[in-house]
């Protein structure tokens, strides 16, 4: 198992995958690659044209933020001796989580159940049944 790849949203449960993903790639000698992925596409939705100004604004911030919480999981792998990459990206978050999976050689998928997004549920988050039900790769969900 080289890649291990941990979508995070800085949400508590990715905080526990990022956690059981250092504890897997020290067994394995794995890479790991934290994922961020924001989502632009409701932004433009709520304004027109004459305020584009404010949509840019917006989507800079939000790639901002999707950094910070890179940068925050990385330092969660701070103990964690092996390579840790991070990739920030825009659009459909479990869309882009499975392209990512597809294109890039991944072995092990390791998320949390719940994100940031929603009413915290007793089911599986929806990016993350989105995830484990169209990817072909093993998927750990935490």
């Amino acid at each position: 198992m080289k890649r291990i790849l941990v979508p995070t949203d800085g949400s508590d449960c990715s905080g526990l995958a990022i956690e059981k993903a250092i504890e897997m790639a020290k067994l394995f000698g794995s890479k790991i690659i934290l994922f961020n992925v924001y989502d632009i596409q409701h932004v433009s939705s709520y304004f027109d044209f004459q305020h584009q100004e404010r949509i840019d604004s917006l989507c800079e911030d939000m790639a901002k933020q999707s950094l910070n919480i890179l940068e925050k999981a990385k330092a969660r792998c701070a103990d964690f001796s092996g390579e840790v990459e991070t990739v920030s990206v825009t659009g459909n978050p479990a869309v882009q989580i499975c392209e990512y999976v597809e294109k890039n050689d991944i072995d092990l998928v390791v998320m949390g159940s719940h994100g940031m997004g929603g009413i915290k549920r007793l089911f599986l988050g929806s990016v993350t049944h989105q995830v484990a039900v169209a990817i072909e790769k093993p998927i750990l969900i935490i």
